[in-house]
């Protein structure tokens, strides 16, 4: 009789706890839908806006929307539904101006606004744990399908791609994301020429570099000290930038040792090949934005010729840009032969994704 009511009592804690992870699972849901919502008002940083509301007289909404950056104003009806595009953002990848496109098209007196524009925090890290993948999976199913959605992230590769044998079952994302197309894209450039971008840029005004004297460091001094930007180990997350972001997120992916990091860039560069949509070089910005023209016409109709426009527009401004451009910082040779030592692998992963795309694309002028 005691071990019946024991057993009785374990199983109402059993089935209380199971209705406590029911309601926080719906809390969660509920949370992710009104954070898509608040954001979808709020200005980007070139001034647009995404609107919540709904035309019911618009004759056009019966159909698919797709965006058309060389007018704006006049959006395109194909049949179909809408594809989710994700772009793996990185620093120092032309990721300001390639993402200031997208946000200009988006009309803040347009109750209809031709794409759903959503930024991950930058706050996120490159591998996230499986709670916060099921919680991207689900904000991205928040999303409606009868217009583009454009994902900015800031983490490793997630396939949501997955057919119906590999599916992560217990997360179910990829089963009823994969009802609408999801391509991934990105922008990779020279991993030397990105590392002293990035280097320089953060000792610009108003970069996380303060001190006078960390200001003034060169990159030969900082590698000559072995300085905290500079160490001695190939394992660095800015030398072995690229290879975590295409590889994915099992732990390998990190590349802790040699043995990770040469696992990892095999399966980043078949990633690259089999899993993503479009992979552009940002030194020839201007041949990427075209090959991404024609690769996803549908939501990038006439980017290339917005990009010229905007070229033309502010020509005096973009001179200085080191957008398409080796970046012009002197350093010794010795510096440049220990740079090419320590991003070995990333030099590996970038020079095979830039013969991939120029085979790919080689039609393309």
């Amino acid at each position: 009789m005691a071990k019946s009511k024991k057993v009785r009592r374990q199983n109402e804690v059993g089935y209380q706890n199971f209705v406590l992870l029911i309601l926080f699972g719906a809390c969660v849901v509920g949370m992710l839908i009104m954070e898509t919502q608040a954001y979808s008002k709020k200005k980007s940083r070139s001034g647009g806006y995404i609107s919540d509301k709904e035309s019911d007289n618009d004759e056009d909404n019966e159909n698919e929307k797709v965006i058309s950056f060389s007018s704006p104003s006049r959006i395109s009806n194909p049949t179909g539904i809408q594809p989710v595009v994700i772009y793996t953002k990185m620093e120092r990848t032309a990721s300001r101006s390639f993402v200031g496109m997208i946000t200009d098209i988006l009309v803040p007196e347009d109750p209809i606004q031709p794409i759903t524009f959503i930024d991950s925090p930058v706050s996120l890290p490159i591998t996230l744990p499986e709670d916060r993948r099921l919680e991207l999976g689900q904000l991205l199913m928040a999303t409606t399908p009868d217009k583009p959605v454009l994902y900015v992230n800031h983490h490793a590769f997630l396939d949501f791609n997955l057919d119906e044998a590999t599916m992560n079952k217990k997360l179910l994302i990829g089963q009823q994301l994969n009802k609408r197309p999801v391509y991934n894209i990105a922008f990779i450039r020279d991993p030397i020429n990105r590392f002293i971008s990035n280097y320089y840029v953060r000792r610009e005004p108003g970069g996380p570099i303060t001190r006078a004297d960390d200001i003034a460091q060169t990159i030969d001094t900082c590698f000559g000290r072995k300085a905290r930007e500079c160490p001695d180990r190939q394992n660095y997350y800015q030398y072995f930038y690229y290879v975590p972001f295409f590889c994915g997120h099992d732990r390998w992916c990190a590349g802790h040792s040699q043995t990770d990091r040469d696992q990892a860039v095999t399966r980043a560069i078949e990633n690259v090949k089999t899993k993503f949509k479009f992979v552009g070089i940002v030194e020839q910005f201007d041949k990427s934005l075209k090959a991404l023209e024609s690769t996803i016409p549908q939501t990038f109709s006439g980017i290339s010729k917005r990009w010229a426009e905007d070229l033309k527009k502010d020509s005096k401004s973009w001179k200085n840009k080191s957008i398409g451009k080796k970046v012009q910082r002197s350093y010794s040779k010795e510096t440049e032969s220990i740079m090419r030592q320590r991003m070995m692998d990333d030099i590996r992963f970038y020079k095979a994704v830039k013969e991939y795309f120029e085979t790919t694309y080689a039609r393309i002028d």
